[in-house]
């Protein structure tokens, strides 16, 4: 004959502190429990359409999600301490990630923070170092070391009357980042066949986008076989047009020099142009004016 064992049962509010080791039946809640001698029993043993707590996992045994939410694809799951699970789509840089779902990977860029999120600049070419805009984006420009040197290989000659045009040798292509600062010097052969021909000149440069750039150049111009030197200063702004122009009465047919010396500094954007000498018949006449060669430039970067 059969013994048929039955626990003790009730609702699981209604359930009895059960001795050591004496399983309880919760009927309302289908849950087992085993009674701990002391108090209500707390620890779970099996369950029907209970709540399974501190209870362990078989780490062979696969999980069947039915209590899972199933989440966003691609998101990461944030634990917040307390056992609450939460997921963001791009984790905060606080966290250790981008703050940026869409941050493109290229090889050989370069990441930046634009206050909120990490941002890739992109890769530069051969040569190019990273220059900076402040708080705007850092972009990608032409080192500038040294000085660069132009000299002329030929004469060259004009009739025009103070229509200033660049000089077909004398120009320095230049790409510079925010402020930066140039020291720039060069002699200038000039002679005129008639003597009040004269020349005019000037030096057009960087423009002034995103800030004021400011040229100070001085040139000073020797009269051979006369002892007058007539020293000229240029001191203003850059402008799309360059910068205002002399005009020094020569006074002689012979060969002239004008030498010149002195810096410049860009705005605050990054950007490239020609740092250019030009120039033109100071008085028109039936002659002409000459830049010979020899005449040279050359500009250097400081900082």
């Amino acid at each position: 004959m059969s013994t048929q064992i039955r626990f003790r049962r009730g609702l699981v509010s209604a359930l009895p502190t059960g001795a050591d080791g004496e399983p309880l039946y919760a009927t309302d809640t289908n849950t087992l429990y085993m009674g701990n001698g002391t108090a209500t029993p707390d620890r779970v043993l099996m369950a029907g359409t209970g709540i399974i707590t501190n209870a362990d996992i078989n780490a062979s045994a696969a999980i069947t999600r039915s209590k899972l939410a199933t989440g966003t694809a691609s998101h990461v799951v944030i634990h917040d301490g307390s056992g609450n699970l939460s997921s963001e789509a791009a984790l905060a840089i606080s966290r250790g990630g981008t703050n940026n779902g869409s941050l493109a990977v290229t090889a050989g860029g370069v990441v930046y923070t634009d206050g909120t999120k990490l941002v890739n600049v992109g890769a530069g070419t051969s040569g190019q170092v990273l220059t900076s805009a402040g708080a705007s984006a850092p972009t990608w420009a032409t080192a500038s070391t040294g000085h660069t040197y132009v000299v002329k290989a030929s004469d060259e000659t004009t009739s025009l009357d103070d229509v200033l045009s660049a000089d077909s040798t004398l120009s320095i292509a230049l790409s510079w980042g925010n402020n930066s600062n140039y020291v720039v010097k060069g002699t200038i052969f000039v002679s005129c066949a008639n003597a009040s021909a004269d020349i005019a000149y000037q030096w057009n440069g960087p423009s002034t986008a995103g800030g004021t750039g400011f040229v100070s150049i001085y040139s000073m111009v020797q009269r051979v076989g006369n002892a007058t030197v007539t020293l000229v200063a240029q001191d203003t702004a850059f402008a799309t047009g360059g910068t205002g122009g002399n005009t020094p009465d020569l006074n002689l047919t012979t060969v002239h020099v004008i030498n010149f010396s002195g810096v410049f500094r860009t705005g605050t954007t990054a950007g490239s142009q020609a740092f250019v000498f030009e120039w033109a018949q100071g008085t028109s006449n039936a002659s002409v004016t000459t830049v010979h060669k020899g005449s040279w430039m050359s500009v250097g970067l400081v900082s």
